[in-house]
């Protein structure tokens, strides 16, 4: 039963407004990094040009910073998640791989969910040793 009750739901991932919000925008940072060519951005749409660069350098730069800083702070979010995961919750591996997984893909919504399961067992642990 506790290992029911801890496992993650992939379905969090749409259900939830928040995780939502954050997968499709890490999916939008990672198609622009991957795929758009900002020079072409620019020349498409000229009025753009004060904002992002005459050459789409700013806007370039931006979405670089944002999706280098996303994806290390997912993964950083991830390990701790797997760590707490295996050592204080006692989960089998499929189950934190499972944590692992969400957390990488949105972050802290998930992280939160982890650190409420935490505090539960924190306070549950209190009581059994009074």
């Amino acid at each position: 039963m506790h290992h029911e009750m801890l496992a993650p739901q992939f379905s969090w991932l749409t259900s939830e407004p928040l995780c939502r919000m954050i997968l499709f925008a890490m999916a939008g940072l990672g198609y622009a990094y991957y795929c758009l060519d900002m020079k072409d951005l620019v020349n498409q749409y000229a009025m753009l040009k004060p904002v992002i660069g005459s050459e789409g350098q700013i806007l370039a730069y931006a979405i670089k910073v944002s999706w280098i800083f996303g994806v290390f702070a997912h993964l950083a979010e991830a390990i701790y998640t797997a760590f707490v995961c295996k050592q204080t919750l006692k989960m089998r591996n499929k189950a934190t791989l499972s944590w692992f997984i969400m957390v990488s893909l949105v972050g802290f919504p998930m992280t939160l969910k982890v650190l409420e399961f935490i505090s539960v067992h924190n306070s549950s642990s209190l009581k059994k040793n009074k």
